[in-house]
Order: structure tokens, then C-alpha cells, then sequence
């Protein structure tokens, strides 16, 4: 399950959790973006089946910070409520 507590979530932490939840993986899509100064702000929608063999889709906010061309901060907004009910 995805819960992982006061663990700190990594990159790798993440994708291990959606991997071992998700075996087919999880398709993004992108509805909107929005870029200022140092900070892109993007609108996904997400959609997979679970190992429990339910489709899933949820709804997700992304801020990211750009310098020198890479992504140096990103930050994941979405409806963990709707993710804790479908998985339980």
C-alpha cells in the first residue's frame, strides 16, 4: 500500500510504490501549464489499473522549479483521500 508514515518520499521511493501498485504503470496526462520566472505549474491527470485489477484515475497539481534548464524542486498536489479509499 502507499502509505509509507513520516518516511521521507523520495523520487525512487515513488516510483517503487507506484511500480508495486500499479504493474502496468500509471498514464499521465497533461491538461495545462503554466510558467513564471523560475516555476512551471502543470494541470495531470492520471489513469492506471490497480493490482486489484480496478481502473483508477485521480487528478494531480505539479509545481516544479526550473534553473539551468533542469527540474531542481517538484512538488506533487493531489486527492490522497480519493487514493486511501481506492486502495483500501
Amino acid at each position: 500500500m502507499l502509505g509509507l508514515g513520516h518516511q521521507i518520499f523520495t523520487p525512487s521511493i515513488a516510483l517503487a510504490a507506484i511500480s508495486a501498485e500499479f504493474p502496468s504503470g500509471l498514464t499521465y496526462t497533461v491538461g495545462a501549464l503554466i510558467a513564471e520566472q523560475d516555476r512551471v505549474a502543470a494541470e495531470v491527470g492520471s489513469t492506471g489499473v490497480h493490482l486489484n485489477g480496478k481502473p483508477y484515475a485521480n487528478h494531480h497539481h505539479f509545481l516544479f522549479t526550473v534553473r539551468d534548464g533542469q527540474i531542481v524542486v517538484a512538488n506533487e498536489y493531489m486527492d490522497t483521500k480519493h487514493l486511501h479509499d481506492f486502495v483500501i
